[in-house]
């Protein structure tokens, strides 16, 4: 997705100006603290996504130890600023034991030659993505063509094919011992090897 950087983009009817450190609706100007602009850059670059406490503290705190409210307290920023409603949203939306969801439209203008992010079905797929299908599209073709190869063998010619010489089928017979003490016993193991025989 877009990364916006310093680039101005719009989130629904504001500008927003993360060089300026501000947005702006009309007359009305809000400035916002260095911290709460990179989280709003961060939603943004990611809109429409269910993003979680982790990974905006990873990824904008770069893992500095911050308390529970820090993040807490950016997004009730961002909302007072864009006169949101947490109870009925309709920039910032808070999914329960999840995170947080930018589900306004963002779109990047024309002239800084960046891609509109509106949720559209012409949004483009993530380059990380679209690889993780390039890669699962090749693993099912070797798969599939290999298991053609293993369920329909190639033709046997059978002008080639021989059989094998006919093998005379035969048993040994091994005499069986008297496992006892008894030497009287001895006539009993003859006599099955022999009828076996």
């Amino acid at each position: 997705m877009q990364q916006s950087g310093q680039n101005s983009f719009l989130i629904h009817d504001w500008r927003v100006s993360p060089a300026e450190g501000l947005i702006k609706k009309e007359d009305v100007i809000v400035h916002l603290e260095p911290k709460v602009m990179e989280v709003l850059v961060y939603l943004a670059s990611r809109q429409g996504e269910v993003v979680t406490r982790d990974e905006i503290e990873r990824d904008v705190w770069h893992g500095a130890l911050i308390s529970y409210d820090a993040i807490t307290s950016t997004v009730i920023k961002l909302r007072k600023a864009f006169q949101d409603d947490a109870r009925k949203p309709r920039i910032i939306a808070t999914i329960p034991k999840r995170g947080y969801q930018l589900i306004a439209a963002v779109q990047y203008t024309e002239d800084e030659n960046l891609i509109p992010q509106n949720v559209t079905d012409n949004q483009q797929l993530p380059q990380s993505k679209i690889r993780h299908w390039h890669i699962l599209l090749v693993i099912s073709l070797v798969l599939g063509l290999a298991m053609f190869w293993y369920t329909f063998p190639t033709a046997i010619d059978e002008t080639s094919f021989q059989p094998p010489d006919a093998v005379a089928n035969s048993i040994a017979v091994l005499p069986f011992e008297n496992l006892s003490n008894d030497p009287k016993q001895d006539y009993l193991a003859d006599g099955i090897t022999e009828d076996i025989t």
